[in-house]
């Protein structure tokens, strides 16, 4: 082992030749915390408007199965 060192952010010892910290991914060659994850809201927003929108195919496939079912057949005579 070469050495270790401490991380300025989160103090945790790793080895000196470390490039970013295992425990709190700051950057050590840069000298700065890692980015910030982006924003997981778009894809849950993604994610509703595909549930709405296969709920209202559902609710139309539904509503012209039931009317073709509640028509009375016409006896011929």
């Amino acid at each position: 082992m070469s050495g270790s060192i401490k991380c300025p952010q989160c103090a945790k010892t790793m080895q000196s030749d470390a490039k970013i910290c295992g425990f709190c991914s700051y950057d050590l060659v840069k000298n700065e915390p890692a980015a910030k994850p982006k924003s997981n809201l778009l894809g849950c927003f993604a994610i509703l408007a595909l549930v709405i929108l296969a709920l209202a195919i559902l609710a139309g496939i539904s509503s012209i199965v039931s009317e073709g079912s509640s028509e009375q057949p016409v006896l011929v005579q």
